[in-house]
């Protein structure tokens, strides 16, 4: 969970010690604790979104003032500005990759019968964080959009994304196949 608290910590960039309660108010810490949660994948390993959430829900409690203690003005809570508006807006100058996966799930050997369960929790677990597509009901591939902001965030990403998959895989005695091209260039993993 420190890892939360410190990603929430580097989003807004504050000391806890100073506590700057007049000036974001509570409403920029839920919109701030939402992006974390939509850009932070969750691994089936580590800690659920739902952990996840709790974690960030508890470090805004700490960090946003009780009603008696509070001293600033409904005003300035809504006009004060966020702490690093630019760090903000830049993150929302993001480009944006659709890359055409190809997914092939089988079973590590002929006892195991499990290859439809893994696919539907590679879909839920980790493709739904990209607005994944199938391009058609039945088949292998999908369309994906991943938002980067280089080449190598790109590559990190996409890497993330196998490793990802592999796990999902490998923890319900499977094995996967992958392969991932960009759309319009020739890149491929």
């Amino acid at each position: 969970m420190s890892a939360v608290r410190q990603e929430l910590q580097n989003k807004l960039q504050i000391n806890t010690e100073k506590k700057l309660h007049n000036k974001i108010s509570v409403t920029d810490y839920q919109a701030i604790r939402d992006r974390i949660l939509q850009e932070w994948r969750v691994s089936k390993r580590t800690e659920s979104k739902a952990r996840i959430a709790q974690a960030l829900d508890a470090f805004i409690a700490e960090l946003t003032p009780t009603p008696a203690s509070t001293q600033a003005s409904i005003q300035n809570q809504t006009v004060a500005p966020l702490v690093n508006q630019a760090k903000l807006e830049e993150e929302v100058v993001k480009q944006s990759a659709q890359i055409r996966l190809w997914l092939r799930v089988e079973n590590n050997n002929k006892f195991i019968r499990r290859k439809k369960k893994v696919r539907e929790h590679i879909e839920r677990f980790c493709l739904s964080f990209y607005n994944a597509q199938k391009t058609t009901p039945n088949g292998c591939e999908y369309i994906i959009t991943i938002p980067y902001e280089n080449d190598e965030d790109l590559d990190k990403q996409v890497y993330d994304l196998f490793r990802d998959m592999d796990s999902h895989a490998d923890m319900d005695y499977c094995f996967i196949e992958v392969d991932a091209h960009e759309i319009g260039t020739d890149r491929s993993w």
